[in-house]
């Protein structure tokens, strides 16, 4: 009899160790994804990289800016570049559809001003009409336009801020209108490469 009720006891308590196991595992099983549960937005980084710091250039499609915010303001300061001493090409004027008075516009503001971006690019800019200014950004080692118009934020509000010493330009800069945020982005020979956008 005794014998039958320690097998029945070392048997329950076995049992008991088995489910309490089972249960452990059930509280800590790795949460999955399901479609009802939504993934938190990224937050900023604390510190935005320096130039030399950065990840090799990735598009950034003009939709996905808003996605990336930048953390402080971005300063010309901290990309700097030297100037080029090559004398400028003639501007190629295939790949963008332009009007007789943009071409005029951008051949003057080239011949008066040369270099006066990013080391040997040029950015020139008119007027569009009340609150729109718009740009076009000229390699001047090729000659080639590698920047124009409201598809690579060249048509804004408040203008850009810029150097002939330095590869990054502000998009509206100190601008409160958030539909038409301060961009940054830095101009490189395939385009300009979207880098983020200050928050207000």
């Amino acid at each position: 009899m005794n014998k039958r009720l320690l097998w029945l006891l070392l048997a329950a308590f076995v049992l008991a160790n088995i489910l309490a196991g089972i249960r452990v595992g059930r509280d800590y099983r790795q949460p999955t994804k399901t479609d009802d549960q939504q993934i938190e937005s990224p937050v900023a980084a604390e510190d935005f990289p320096l130039p030399e710091a950065l990840p090799p250039s990735v598009a950034v499609a003009k939709q996905d800016i808003a996605k990336i915010v930048c953390p402080k303001p971005l300063l010309l300061s901290s990309w700097l570049v030297e100037i080029s001493t090559s004398s400028p090409l003639e501007i190629n004027w295939s790949g963008y559809q332009l009007g007789s008075q943009e071409k005029q516009a951008i051949s003057r503001s080239y011949q008066q001003q040369g270099v006066n971006l990013a080391g040997y690019f040029h950015l020139a800019s008119w007027s569009c009409g009340a609150d729109c200014q718009k740009a076009a950004i000229i390699n001047a080692k090729s000659g080639r336009i590698i920047a124009f118009g409201a598809e690579d934020d060249l048509q804004v509000k408040t203008g850009w801020q810029f150097s002939a010493t330095s590869s990054l330009l502000i998009i509206n800069p100190n601008s409160q209108d958030q539909q038409n945020p301060t961009i940054y982005a830095l101009v490189e020979d395939s385009g300009l490469r979207r880098i983020c956008y200050l928050a207000q």
